[in-house]
């Protein structure tokens, strides 16, 4: 289902996503990649979709506390 994804498809939707975090934090785009956003994070998304799925284990599931407990547990297992 990911693979259907072009890779400049994914690079628009990171920067969506980018642009949607930078106007919640009032802030520019370009800011809250430099501060806020974790760059590996995009780039594995834009590169290894299957990592990055396998990793958050993202199947249309939205909860919020699984995907921050996913998320400290990829920073736990990035900078051992």
């Amino acid at each position: 289902m990911w693979g259907d994804v072009s890779d400049y498809n994914r690079k628009v939707l990171s920067n969506k996503a980018v642009v949607n975090v930078a106007e919640q934090l009032h802030h520019t785009s370009s800011v809250c990649k430099k501060k806020y956003i974790d760059k590996y994070l995009i780039d594995m998304y834009i590169n290894d979709t299957s990592k990055f799925y396998k990793d958050f284990k993202i199947k249309g599931n939205r909860n919020k506390n699984l995907i921050i407990e996913q998320f400290i547990e990829y920073l736990k297992k990035s900078f051992k």
